[in-house]
This record gives structure tokens, C-alpha cells and sequence, in this order.
């Protein structure tokens, strides 16, 4: 048995957990990242290339992309992750369309109305990954071990005991969990949170589309569920993520489906609007809950990212909240470098509590409303929401407001 000390030990080795480190790397503190995923294998060559064969879609890229919004891709910037991102890994799209399929409502937004090129970059979650490790990798104050199993963690005289399931004990003043939606951090901290279910899946994919996108996102109000379609910097435009969310019935009958059965719901789904799906690559799906820690943090421990706050995915801002925590614990941490203070301490670490929480619950509170709103059958609500969309489609005032919100600006 060994035993090993950090000032800061971050479990979860993912797009969040990463970023805290890299946040931090110039600031003094000795870090060790822990995951309990194998080393991921990134491919660096040919990313660009794209193949189909009997209606299936082949692609370089990983299965599942995040919509960044300004404020986040800032962050990244500051990090030096950014450009280490490979271009066809990273989309930016102009505008975005949104519509009820099941009335006459719609919004269409235009990232001029921001001042910007831009309102937002769909990234590959694997090549982004691979950028902050590399980040992460080239500084002697962060180390990274994987694949690590916890198997229990203790306060102790000197701040936090770790032990590991290969024999190792790791002592560190704070652990932050940064472990994802079923979060062990959070569950051996008796963290508690408020949970319930949507009631739906989401299926992920990507197709390849008889007409380019134009750098457009979309997303239709679909008789089962919301159904975004994300543009790529793929074959000309022609290639978006797909992100369908709807009852766990439905998203397993397209998993089973034929492949050119899915192309066509997938067409049927957007309404035609970029004409037929000419393939659809591997299909994978998730169940959908909200969550929400209680508390965020406790004397040695903070949670950040999934292991915080879960929200349904119809407006992408799951990793726009993470990355958010990441850069406000990274700030309040340095400065208690700077200051001398007990990074474990639960006053500092309730400083980060107070200022995510208020953020990350009126964002939360934003999607729920959406979601109750764009996920009922009723007449009367279908009624409201399509005149709802028409008067903000109808103030520039709102329309900026809402992308004011959606960019992290108000954050």
C-alpha cells in the first residue's frame, strides 16, 4: 500500500473535471485528476473523412457533440484549448430555427442580432476531450491516472483520505467531483439531491442530409419529443448531429428500426426541410432526469458539472453550466492560493455554492418551463405556446433577450 498527497484531487477525468484542472495549472496548486474510463484512444488523421455505405453513415468524429455558446468557448480560449480543437471537430452556426410541428409557430434567431458571426460552435466531445488532456498532460502540476476505482473516502485529521481499490491511499485538502450525473463523489459525501424523471430518452446520431445545413441549427416540436438537428463541419454541410428526445418507447423502436426507415422518420421529423436523409450513422440513446444537489459543496468537497445539476438537453446548455462551475470554483480557488486560505475550507467553498447555484437553478427552472410547455398534447397549451412563439418572433427586444441568456452573458 502507498500513500500519496495533492492539494486538490478532481474525479472525473471529462470535459468539466479537465477543465478545472487546466483552470488551475498556473496557480500553484499540486492536482491529481482520477477516472474510472480507460485512457480514450483519439484518432488525429483523416477526421474529415466520411464514407457511406447502404444508408450508412461512417465518420471519424465520436458519437456525441455540446453546443457551446460564447461564454464557454471564451473559457476555452483562455485555457489554450481552443485551437488545439481540429476545425472539422468544431461548427460554428449563425443562426438557429425553432418550430412547433405541431402549429404555426416558429423564431428564428440570427447571431447578428448579438453583434457577433456567430451564436454558438458545435464541438466533437471526443476531440475536446483530447485537447484538454493534452493541456492537462504538458504541465508538472496536474497528473492524471485511469482507469481508477474509488472504493471510499473519509475526513481525516489532515483533510480528505482516499482510498482506491488497487491499495493506494490519496490525501488531499479538497476532492471535487466532478464524476458525472450518477455521481460516487456525491453519493459517498451524502450529498443528497432533488430528482425526478422526464419520462423520455434521447437518441444520438448523425446523418447525412440531401441538402447542406448552411450553418443553421434547428430543432421541431415533434408530436413525440424535441428533435435538434446540429450542423457539422463535415461534407460540404451536409452532415449534422442529430439529437432526438421522446419516450423511451419510441427512441428503442428507432434503435431497432431499419436504417432506412430511421432516415425517413428523421426527414419526417424536420419536416423535409433539408430534403432526405441519405444515411444515418450508429444510433445510441440515454435516459433523460433532472437532478439537483442540495448542496453543492461540503467542508473539503465541491461538485461540479453533471454531478451538480443534470437538465433536459433541448436548449444544449448542460456543458455551458459545467464549464461555468469549472471557471467559477478554478477563480475563487486561485485567489485563495493567493490569499493563503485552506482551499478545503467550507466558507471559500460555499462562496462557489452561492454564486452557481443561483445560476444553474433559473436555468434549470428556464428548461422546465420549456419542456412542460412544448411537451403537452393540449389544444388549449398548443394554443398558447404558438402565439407565445409568434409575439417573441415578433420583438427584437425578447429575441435578444433570449440570446443574451442562451450565450452566457448574463451568467
Amino acid at each position: 500500500m502507498t500513500d500519496s498527497g495533492y492539494d486538490i484531487v478532481v474525479v472525473g477525468g471529462g470535459l468539466v473535471g479537465l477543465s478545472l484542472a487546466c483552470a488551475l495549472k498556473g496557480s500553484g496548486y499540486n492536482m491529481l485528476v482520477l477516472d474510472a474510463a480507460p485512457e480514450p484512444k483519439i484518432l488525429h488523421d483523416n477526421l474529415d473523412e466520411v464514407s457511406i455505405e447502404n444508408g450508412e453513415l461512417s465518420l471519424c468524429l465520436g458519437p456525441r457533440v455540446s453546443s457551446l455558446n460564447p461564454h464557454s468557448v471564451g473559457i476555452l480560449q483562455r485555457l489554450q484549448v481552443w485551437d488545439l480543437i481540429p476545425a472539422v471537430a468544431r461548427c460554428p452556426f449563425e443562426g438557429m430555427r425553432v418550430w412547433d410541428g405541431q402549429g404555426t409557430g416558429e423564431l428564428d434567431f440570427d447571431a447578428a442580432l448579438t453583434g457577433r458571426d456567430w451564436m454558438g460552435q458545435i464541438v466533437d466531445n471526443a476531440q475536446l476531450v483530447s485537447a484538454l488532456r493534452h493541456v492537462a498532460e504538458g504541465t508538472d502540476a496536474i497528473s492524471l491516472q485511469q482507469p481508477v476505482a474509488l472504493k471510499d473516502i473519509q475526513h481525516s485529521e489532515e483533510g480528505i483520505c482516499i482510498e482506491l481499490e488497487s491499495g493506494e491511499i490519496v490525501h488531499t485538502n479538497l476532492i471535487v467531483g466532478a464524476d458525472g450525473a450518477n455521481s460516487q463523489i456525491r453519493e459517498l459525501m451524502n450529498l443528497p439531491t432533488r430528482q425526478w424523471g422526464y419520462g423520455q430518452d434521447a437518441l444520438v446520431t448523425h446523418v447525412y442530409t440531401e441538402k447542406p445545413h448552411g450553418g443553421l441549427a434547428r430543432q421541431c416540436f415533434t408530436e413525440q419529443g424535441p428533435l435538434a438537428y446540429l450542423p457539422m463541419n463535415l461534407a460540404e454541410g451536409h452532415v449534422s448531429s442529430i439529437v432526438w428526445s421522446a419516450t423511451p418507447v419510441f427512441i428503442d423502436h428507432l434503435r431497432q428500426l431499419e436504417t432506412e426507415a430511421v432516415a425517413a422518420l428523421l426527414a419526417d421529423g424536420l419536416e423535409g426541410v433539408l430534403g432526405k436523409v441519405e444515411a444515418v450513422a450508429g444510433r445510441f440513446s440515454f435516459p433523460l432526469r433532472q437532478r439537483h444537489a442540495r448542496h453543492y459543496v461540503a467542508k473539503g468537497v465541491a461538485l461540479i458539472g453533471d454531478a451538480a445539476h443534470t437538465i433536459h438537453p433541448l436548449a444544449g446548455q448542460g456543458l455551458n453550466l459545467g464549464l461555468a462551475d469549472a471557471d467559477c470554483l478554478a477563480k475563487i480557488l486561485a485567489d485563495a492560493r493567493l490569499q493563503g486560505e485552506s482551499v478545503g475550507a467550507l466558507n471559500l467553498l460555499r462562496q462557489y455554492q452561492s454564486a452557481r447555484q443561483r445560476e444553474n437553478l433559473a436555468m434549470m427552472a428556464a428548461m422546465e418551463g420549456l419542456k412542460r410547455l412544448f411537451g403537452s398534447g393540449s389544444a388549449d397549451i398548443t394554443l398558447v405556446r404558438n402565439l407565445g412563439l409568434r409575439w417573441v418572433q415578433g420583438s427584437r427586444l425578447l429575441k435578444q433577450q433570449f440570446m443574451r441568456l442562451a450565450s452566457g452573458e448574463l451568467l
